[in-house]
């Protein structure tokens, strides 16, 4: 399943005063491979979702569980960006699913391009910054590594850009690769990332040190495709 942001519409009215579309996902048991943030667009302010899932049928059902009929759509309607991950990631989804302020946050992560070509470079950037917090940016790749690509970010305040080359190592895979912000007040885990770490320890790490500190991050989410030239 691939949803086009830019020309899906999707979302619900709210059926009882005070719900929300972040409760909407949140009340949503997407099980344990399956996360979905929201977030303001900045020139905008139109609410995006970004879901990701290891199940073509997950993701489906988490559309129609937002589902606005079309005679009452309008352009302030939530658009909502859907993708398939390898099981290999699913350890950052959950990871998400049960971080606090799950599933609306403030930070913003926008890529320039969802089909990046190998050999080319990930464009993208972060926005919402917090005065004096850490930003990082993480890429999880198709076979569940963690790889840090913060070298390649340029900040300025809250807002932050990076460009980062990218190819295709062994067979082309039609799953997502993940891009993961974070930004705490505190750096928290910094293990060698060099080569990658297991997204399962990685992710375990990161939760027990957050959940020691009790120091709150903020979270962004984006996909993109790696192509074969």
């Amino acid at each position: 399943m691939r949803v086009d942001p830019e020309t899906s519409i999707v979302g619900r009215e709210p059926s009882q005063p005070g719900e929300s579309l972040a409760r909407l996902i949140s009340d949503y048991d997407g099980g344990g491979c399956f996360a979905a943030l929201s977030t303001a667009e900045a020139d905008s302010g139109r609410m995006r979702i970004t879901a990701l899932a290891a199940s073509d049928g997950r993701l489906t059902d988490f559309a129609d569980h937002l589902r606005l009929p079309a005679d009452q759509a309008s352009p302030d309607t939530p658009r909502l960006s859907a993708e398939r991950v390898g099981e290999a990631q699913c350890r950052v989804l959950s990871f998400l699913a049960n971080a606090p302020g799950y599933p609306a946050y403030s930070l913003r992560l926008r890529l320039a391009r969802r089909l990046v070509e190998s050999g080319t470079h990930l464009l993208g950037r972060v926005e919402g910054i917090a005065t004096g917090d850490t930003l990082d940016v993480l890429l999880v790749d198709d076979e569940g590594l963690v790889q840090s690509i913060s070298a390649f970010i340029e900040r300025s305040g809250e807002k932050a850009q990076f460009a980062v080359p990218v190819t295709v190592s062994g067979e082309t895979v039609e799953t997502a690769q993940i891009v993961l912000a974070l930004a705490l007040p505190d750096p928290l885990i910094h293990g060698n990332l060099a080569e990658g770490m297991p997204a399962e320890r990685f992710f375990a790490a990161l939760a027990e040190a957050q959940a020691a500190s009790g120091i709150e991050a903020e979270f962004a989410l984006d996909y993109f495709i790696l192509q074969a030239r």
